[in-house]
């Protein structure tokens, strides 16, 4: 799973004693351990699921430093539940469509150097995706339908508003689309078109049932 701190190892689902120390700038505590039972049990060069670790450092914290675990804890513990969380794959539109339905927060990746530009377009090496889908509809052929919309701005700092939709078929295919209007007066800058597929150039993904 790739969560806020995949950057921290190379299966962020579990790394080291020492290197959450070495992130967080916890040295000082885990200097100590030796002294401290909910440490102590973490041999050194070992790896381990992170929801234990942060929970390990979370206790120790509260006896060893009480202060500086006011202003950690809160970090910590929203660490390990990003880490704790497994996600389940969306191979389907059916999937998808049973996931969105029922409530459950829906993430989006999509690739499109795996994708095809439509009507003559350039490729693209673009990589992205949501967090969550907001607000989607089904359309009466079945196709699930999304967007995001956001402001942002050029490479020289001009005020830009982007749409991209996306429209997940029956079949597994998804049909990405990005348009850039300028501002204040929304005139076109850009628009592109992409073939996708789930599985090959988009991935939905949800919190696993039970968890």
């Amino acid at each position: 799973m790739r969560g806020p701190l995949s950057a921290i190892a190379e299966d962020p689902v579990e790394t080291s004693i020492e290197t959450i120390s070495v992130v967080y700038g916890l040295q000082p505590l885990i200097a100590n351990s030796a002294a401290n039972s909910a440490l102590a049990a973490l041999r050194p060069g070992k790896t381990w699921h992170a929801d234990v670790l942060f929970n390990a450092i979370a206790i120790a914290m509260t006896s060893v430093f009480p202060k500086k675990s006011l202003v950690l804890l809160p970090l910590l513990l929203g660490a390990a539940l990003s880490h704790a969380e497994p996600t389940t794959t969306l191979n389907q539109p059916a999937a998808l469509l049973e996931a969105l339905d029922a409530g459950q927060k829906v993430s989006v990746t999509i690739d499109l150097s795996r994708c095809q530009p439509q009507a003559g377009g350039r490729p693209s090496q673009t990589k992205g995706g949501l967090l969550a889908i907001d607000a989607y509809r089904v359309l009466p052929d079945g196709t699930i339908s999304f967007a995001d919309t956001h402001f942002t701005a050029s490479d020289s700092a001009a005020p830009l508003f982007q749409t991209l939709r996306y429209q997940v078929k029956v079949d597994g295919s998804v049909n990405f689309r990005q348009v850039l209007f300028n501002l204040p007066d929304y005139a076109l800058v850009s628009q592109s078109s992409f073939n996708c597929t789930i599985g090959n150039g988009v991935e939905f993904r949800t919190a696993r049932r039970g968890w």
